[in-house]
């Protein structure tokens, strides 16, 4: 690394106590197949007789709801949350309820997670109610990033978050005052506009849903083993205190709910190094915990509804750190995981990016890190991951099939939308990329499957593909930006103006050609149901330098000093059109100094091309076609880099 773990700045979030205090435990989880609790025991930890779960801190009045920063320039205060606008006069069917599981890293594109989760692959693929996206797409695939996008249904270049931290990342960027062409966004009273009050729990919250956050949230929310407050729009709130929960034990989670045995107490509660306390568990049961109050408070609330709106519905945002570094599988799966190392050749070493030998036509900034990158196949490092990363999906299926059970007997299982994506993708040596962040679809590609109550499906004259003996495939591109204005739509309302997402329900009800597949050399105008996605991502990093805001952000402080010095490089910024003819063209931004990365670009036909091995403005460079084309993609990406609401693709 460039610079020595005490050097290095303090950032928000790296608090971990004396988690490693010898270099054999934290070696021994990140690069053994073994738990947190056995490489204790293996390298003599002093702390293992200490690590029992328990009770740290309560607030009992903590700060709940909207907390601006100090910022001089919005004194005459903040807009409010948009008011929803139902679709009909006459909406009084019944609100559905939604369920998210946000994995996190989880690719698509080659890890076969489906294997490792047959309750969910049996829940989401081979019922006549599931939909799998085929292709679902991070506009900006780091982790808060994408988070906020998927929260807020904006792209990253209007919410303001582009990567983990810094000007342009992390928590702070997503609670500061937006800003538009370098001025701050205003309403006609002169009154700043703000991301925390346009958030998809407070615009359900406004329709009468209650809400519940479980696990990760925002990578830079959590400071020094504590949160700073409960973000508003939550009536349960639990979320990570410290990076370690990456690890899966050893960590404080911060918990908050608004009614019940521990109403309006934020709660900070260490859980140890027990079976137990494996986070993926923890998260499970704070889930469960929630349903049992719905059901608990379902005669009171049903009273205090309107006439004609039934029990009151809910939003679950469930988010366990599975399958992100370094979390190990659970104690009870170990014994599952050794069948990935054998078959990591076939899964992963044999896709035609992997580790290439030549990377021509790449990036000066990719050729000039490749031959460091490439560490992380001569290591076996990936072989490694690729393990624990599907040991971890297990326990990620059980808690699943438990929500779905306690939905089921809570009678509101034919009544809530059940979702099931991923934050961003992962690159698994693509390209010799380990992590994701990059605009290739490894990356940018994510799971999305769905399983809808039968009111929000067409049944007749479907022709989508089959993935197992009853779900369909929809094949028009999505994003997580979708997902808020799909929910609001399938809620019965209209989606604010602002927002950038298009809502996928006319995908599930509308005609069959909506879904089916269409040749990418057909024009819109004769039918072309592809949608153009945008990617985009800021750095501070130049030749694929290691930056403290990227994914150095995600890992505990305790690992840095045993961490490869490959495994924490960033890549620099850019931006990214996948078009409507399929073609996937890359603007890569560098510095005007001409000792700097200089702007590149980057053009592929992912019909002929899945793998992007062959950019056509290397290959082809002097050929009059592909000059019109690349022409032709770099004014659209000036559009939709500048593009807001309905103007957004």
């Amino acid at each position: 690394l460039p610079e020595t773990q005490a050097d290095r700045p303090n950032r928000v979030g790296d608090r971990v106590g004396n988690l490693f205090d010898n270099l054999c435990a934290a070696r021994c989880t990140m690069f053994e197949t073994d738990s947190l609790p056995e490489c204790y025991e293996k390298c003599d930890h002093p702390g293992l007789p200490t690590c029992t779960t328990r009770l740290q801190e309560v607030e009992t009045s903590p700060r709940v709801g909207f907390f601006p920063p100090d910022t001089s320039d919005c004194a005459n205060g903040y807009v409010s949350t948009p008011n929803l606008l139902p679709k009909s006069a006459e909406n009084n069917e019944k609100k559905p309820n939604f369920v998210i599981f946000l994995l996190d890293d989880q690719d698509d594109t080659t890890s076969p997670y489906w294997e490792a989760m047959p309750f969910s692959s049996q829940f989401f693929r081979d019922s006549e109610q599931g939909r799998v996206f085929e292709e679902a797409y991070a506009s900006t695939s780091i982790c808060c990033a994408s988070r906020c996008q998927l929260l807020t249904g904006l792209l990253g270049h209007n919410a303001g978050v582009l990567t983990n931290a810094g000007d342009y990342g992390g928590y702070s960027s997503f609670q500061a005052p937006l800003t538009q062409g370098g001025e701050r966004m205003r309403d006609e009273e002169g009154r700043c506009v703000n991301n925390e009050l346009r958030t998809l729990p407070l615009l359900l919250q406004q329709i009468g849903y209650r809400t519940g956050h479980f696990g990760k949230y925002m990578n830079g929310l959590e400071s020094d083993g504590r949160i700073d407050h409960v973000p508003p729009g939550w009536n349960s709130f639990v979320v990570n205190a410290d990076p370690a929960f990456y690890i899966g034990y050893n960590y404080t989670l911060a918990e908050y709910e608004d009614s019940g045995e521990f109403a309006d107490q934020l709660r900070y509660v260490f859980y140890g190094c027990e079976d137990e306390a494996y986070n993926t568990d923890v998260v499970r049961d704070k889930v469960v915990r929630f349903i049992n109050q719905q059901d608990d408070n379902k005669e009171t609330e049903t009273a205090e509804l309107e006439e004609g709106d039934g029990d009151q519905p809910f939003f679950l945002y469930i988010n366990p750190t599975a399958p992100h570094l370094p979390l190990p599988a659970a104690p009870r799966h170990k014994n599952l995981t050794a069948q990935w190392d054998a078959r990591y050749d076939e899964l992963v070493a044999s896709k035609a990016n992997y580790f290439p030998d030549s990377l021509e036509g790449k990036p000066s900034w990719l050729r000039a890190s490749g031959d460091r990158r490439r560490r992380a196949e001569e290591s076996e490092w990936n072989r490694l991951e690729f393990q624990k990363r599907m040991g971890t999906l297990y326990a990620v299926d059980e808690m699943i099939r438990r929500v779905v059970e306690e939905v089921e007997a809570l009678g509101e299982s034919e009544n809530t939308v059940f979702v099931l994506a991923s934050d961003n993708g992962y690159n698994n040596g693509a390209h010799r990329l380990v992590h994701k962040m990059a605009p290739y679809p490894e990356s940018m590609r994510v799971p999305l499957a769905a399983r809808f109550p039968s009111r929000f499906l067409n049944k007749d004259g479907e022709e989508t593909g089959e993935t197992g003996e009853g779900a369909k495939t929809v094949k028009t591109p999505v994003k997580l930006i979708d997902l808020l204005p799909s929910f609001l739509d399938m809620a019965g309302f209209e989606k604010p103006s602002h927002i950038d997402g298009k809502s996928f329900g006319p995908l599930l009800k509308g005609t069959a050609a909506a879904e089916e597949s269409v040749p990418p050399s057909v024009s819109v105008e004769e039918g072309n149901t592809r949608r153009e996605v945008f990617g985009q991502y800021a750095s501070q990093a130049t030749g694929g330098a290691t930056s403290d805001f990227g994914v150095l952000q995600e890992i505990p402080l305790a690992l840095l000093s045993v961490l490869p010095p490959w495994l924490a490089m960033d890549i620099p910024p850019y931006r990214a059109l996948y078009s409507e003819d399929n073609h996937l063209f890359i603007e890569w931004y560098g510095e005007t100094s001409e000792t700097e990365v200089p702007h590149e670009y980057e053009l592929y036909n992912l019909t002929a091309d899945p793998f992007t091995l062959n950019n056509l403005l290397f290959s082809q460079a002097e050929d009059s076609e592909v000059k019109a084309l690349k022409e032709k993609l770099q004014q659209r990406l000036e559009e939709v880099g500048r593009c807001s609401g309905e103007s957004c693709p």
